[in-house]
């Protein structure tokens, strides 16, 4: 491919050995993980982008029974493997997403698979969530991820670093200004399961009204004269 480059540059053959080129495994290991199967996950439109907060009147047991899982990003370390090696494969996937960027800078699907990587796989979450709130304030995210890349956001900031007013704004601007859309219906969600936990833990909190007391007097027995 490298010599079609050298001997026919500009020409379609030359763009297409490129491009080619450009999606070629960088080495052996990530040669391993493009062979091997991966299953997906895919979102229902009920999905919300973050869990549900527990109800104020259930037990922690009830919640975690009911709770559904969140989607996870499939590792190539396999479950057998300890906590370093997959920290290091989440590091070389790393490194290799950024050698790509360097030639295919416009690559946007790279540009998230890099930020998955820094918050689910090695636990950035801080570094994932400003670099992408930064992308979406200069404009550099394509409308049509501009949705999904919110409620990413969105589900970081409440369930990994406990900012629920940080991720209410973001889904209530979900629901301003992409309505429609499956992310907008999961805020949605997600905004009445907060209305919903509030008025719950308001109602607890309201100590019940004391029932009323029916006192019943017996006419008193009659002396004998």
């Amino acid at each position: 491919l490298e010599e079609v480059v050298r001997r026919a540059p500009g020409t379609p053959f030359a763009r297409t050995a490129e491009q080619r080129i450009a999606t070629l495994p960088l080495d052996r290991e990530e040669l391993q993980e493009q062979r091997t199967a991966r299953t997906l996950r895919l979102p229902s439109l009920s999905d919300s982008p973050v869990a549900p907060l527990p109800s104020p009147n259930r037990s922690a047991a009830a919640t975690d029974s009911t709770r559904s899982p969140a989607p996870s990003v499939p590792s190539t370390a396999s479950a057998a493997s300890s906590p370093t090696e997959a920290r290091a494969a989440a590091r070389r996937r790393l490194t290799r997403i950024l050698t790509r960027l360097e030639t295919t800078p416009d690559d946007w699907s790279l540009r998230e698979q890099r930020w998955k990587i820094l918050a689910d796989d090695l636990g950035e979450f801080g570094t994932a969530v400003r670099e992408l709130e930064e992308s979406l304030a200069r404009n550099q995210v394509p409308p049509p991820r501009v949705p999904a890349c919110l409620a990413m956001v969105a589900g970081w900031r409440l369930k990994r670093l406990g900012d629920r007013e940080g991720a209410t704004r973001i889904l209530n601007r979900l629901v301003r200004e992409f309505p429609g859309t499956a992310e907008a219906y999961g805020a949605s969600a997600q905004l009445w399961s907060f209305e919903s936990a509030e008025i719950e833990a308001t109602q607890v909190k309201r100590a019940p009204a004391a029932p009323p007391r029916i006192v019943v007097r017996l006419p008193e027995t009659p002396k004998p004269a």
